[in-house]
């Protein structure tokens, strides 16, 4: 088997998307078990729809949190620039008298009080302004919501099939690693594509048995000994990754101590831990999901 990250998605050939990728991780040597077909075409069914819906959500509280910001920066601005003409007026009417102040100070104080009534204010006016503009909204498109709201008990129904089929047990972990994606080209070869350094961090259910590592993505199950893992290392440098899924905050503990950071549309963390196996393939796991990774290695390999 040629080096590679196990982990991986293969991009559909998609006209309106072409950067969609598949939900189904490569099958290699160490997969143990699939997911039935049917399942997998029901839960894949719902997972899509869930996804669109979700999409249509996002896309509709970015609009309206643009609108918000800009309401609020007009809420905030016309006072001041108000109250700046009349400053205006004021330094004309005396032209020629003695100031207690310099004139191009007094001036400028609008300008100081709009910067600090933008910061003060700009972030309690549009949370204000945001959820004002979501229920007029809301109530014209009340479709999106519903239907996300719709899917979600019958995709957790189709998700605790889908554990049920592969033998997932209850005690499992849950690890998110970073797979990327790769698509083909015209004569048959792979490129891995990664958008801007992003990967897909992906949580999979991980639970050892012996001296045997067992992991799943809930559509197949992979099987990893113990005997062929050659090294586990930590490597420092920023990762980029794309969404935050654990229930914790990313101020806490384990993940406060690799320095999670939000970015808009994005996050970081500040290493990744790579498990490398003897024949030249490896795993990739963000830095935070260190302390999860040392319970369930144990004393096997420090790291």
């Amino acid at each position: 088997m040629d080096s590679q990250n196990l982990f991986s998605y293969t991009v559909r050939p998609d006209r309106e998307d072409k950067n969609r990728s598949t939900d189904v991780f490569d099958l290699n040597a160490y997969t143990v078990r699939t997911l039935s077909p049917d399942l997998k075409a029901e839960k894949d069914g719902l997972y899509d729809g869930w996804l669109d819906a979700k999409a249509k959500r996002e896309d509709r509280e970015e609009r309206v949190g643009c609108m918000a910001e800009g309401l609020s920066y007009a809420a905030v601005s016309i006072p001041l620039i108000v109250g700046k003409l009349l400053y205006e007026v004021i330094l004309d009417s005396l032209q020629g008298k003695d100031l207690p102040f310099n004139g191009k100070i007094l001036s400028a104080l609008p300008l100081v009080c709009l910067l600090l009534l933008y910061a003060l204010c700009n972030s309690k006016l549009t949370a204000a302004i945001n959820r004002f503009a979501h229920r007029l909204y809301v109530k014209k498109h009340p479709e999106t919501d519903m239907d996300e709201k719709a899917l979600d008990p019958r995709l957790s129904e189709a998700v605790a099939a889908a554990r049920s089929d592969l033998e997932i047990p209850d005690h499992a972990w849950e690890l998110d690693i970073l797979p990327y994606r790769h698509g083909v080209t015209s004569v048959g070869e792979a490129y891995e594509i990664r958008l801007r350094g992003t990967y897909d961090n992906i949580p999979v259910s991980v639970w050892r048995e012996g001296q045997v590592l067992y992991l799943s993505d809930e559509d197949m199950v992979m099987r990893l000994p113990l005997s062929e893992i050659t090294e586990v290392k930590r490597i420092k440098g920023r990762v980029k990754f794309k969404s935050w899924y654990k229930s914790a905050a990313i101020d806490q503990e384990p993940y406060k101590a690799d320095r999670v950071d939000e970015w808009p549309f994005s996050y970081t963390c500040k290493s990744r831990v790579e498990i490398t196996l003897r024949d030249g393939s490896y795993l990739l796991i963000p830095g935070y999901e260190a302390e999860t990774l040392r319970h369930i290695l144990g004393d096997s390999f420090p790291f």
